[in-house]
């Protein structure tokens, strides 16, 4: 389901060298992992498409605050904090910009997130371009149930097809955009799909799927900014927010990027000081003594973590030197 994570290359003594690589592509990540107790107003970490821009709030009465704690769903690990909204006033919408992605005629982008509404809350969730409020597509919510409607431009209130939510419960919405230019462009969501199959999009909606098809005169065929928004008197948690080109970039478990805090040499092991795991998923720690061209590495070993953190040893290799990496599947 996860591609190969490669991370970047850290040398820790003259004799032993860790590498990693990158991490498979995505075009947004953000899993809200600030200050507990600070505004989301001017949060954010660089990398993927954000590059150095940092959340901005623009109308609010109230505000999205981070909390200890991700949003706890039993598909997808998480990292660091999540963002919520619980003041009983008003809520606040905010913007974060983006490189602009852009979308070829038929071609798609995936987005996913988590969300659990304690209190009915009309929010939204938007992906638009050049700050035209035409030109965006998302998911809607009203505060009078705990209902979602798949959202392509302006002038009505989102697909007659909903999705049910419930009260209290963390959901796992994924979602679906398809730009077409000489024809009607297409929003597939699905809440709580089965991270194991990739899932059809189109065909009638279901209980837990919906298929909205709209044709506009502005149709949104590219994204640089993300639009979060609560308006309404509710309260809802946010978390783990994923935008890229195909399912696998979305549900993807290994976003975040192992790091090899430090190695020790004791005798003859070789110990590694491993952080940021992605539990339940397979984790391999490569070897390689040279540096070719491509390097030769091997297999030093596999494990599957249970935790976040934990050392990973084997017998000191002979030779002077060695590079190690690490990737996640």
């Amino acid at each position: 389901m996860s591609t190969p994570q490669f991370f970047r290359t850290i040398v820790l003594a003259a004799s032993l060298v860790l590498l990693a690589s990158a991490k498979g592509e995505l075009i947004v990540y953000d899993g809200f992992d600030y200050p507990h107790g600070s505004s989301l107003q001017g949060n954010g970490h660089d990398g993927y498409y954000w590059g150095t821009n940092r959340w901005l709030k623009h109308y609010a009465t109230s505000d999205w605050l981070v909390f200890p704690g991700s949003l706890a769903h039993p598909w997808i690990p998480t990292t660091g904090s999540h963002i919520a909204e619980t003041n009983n006033t008003h809520g606040a919408d905010y913007e974060r910009k983006i490189a602009t992605f852009v979308l070829g005629d038929g071609e798609s982008v995936w987005f996913s997130f988590l969300v659990k509404v304690t209190q009915g809350a009309t929010w939204n969730l938007f992906f638009s371009s050049s700050g035209l409020n035409e030109s965006k597509f998302g998911v809607r919510a009203d505060y009078v149930n705990y209902n979602i409607r798949a959202l392509i431009g302006t002038g009505y209130n989102g697909s007659a097809d909903v999705a049910f939510l419930g009260q209290n419960v963390t959901r796992l919405v994924v979602g679906r955009y398809r730009y077409s230019a000489p024809d009607v462009e297409q929003l597939d969501l699905w809440v709580d799909p089965n991270p194991l199959y990739e899932p059809l999009p189109g065909g009638s909606s279901t209980t837990n799927h919906i298929v909205h098809f709209r044709q506009l005169d502005v149709e949104p065929d590219r994204i640089d900014s993300v639009l979060l928004a609560d308006r309404s008197l509710g309260s809802l948690a946010f978390d783990e927010l994923r935008v890229g080109t195909t399912w696998t970039d979305v549900i993807s478990r290994a976003v975040d990027a192992v790091a090899i805090n430090r190695i020790d040499v004791a005798g003859n092991e070789v110990t590694l000081s491993l952080d940021r795991l992605t539990p339940g998923a397979t984790t391999t720690v490569q070897r390689a003594t040279q540096l070719l061209s491509p390097p030769a590495w091997v297999n030093a070993g596999s494990f599957v973590p249970t935790v976040r953190s934990t050392n990973w040893a084997e017998a000191r290799p002979l030779g002077s030197g060695c590079f190690y990496r690490v990737h996640t599947r």
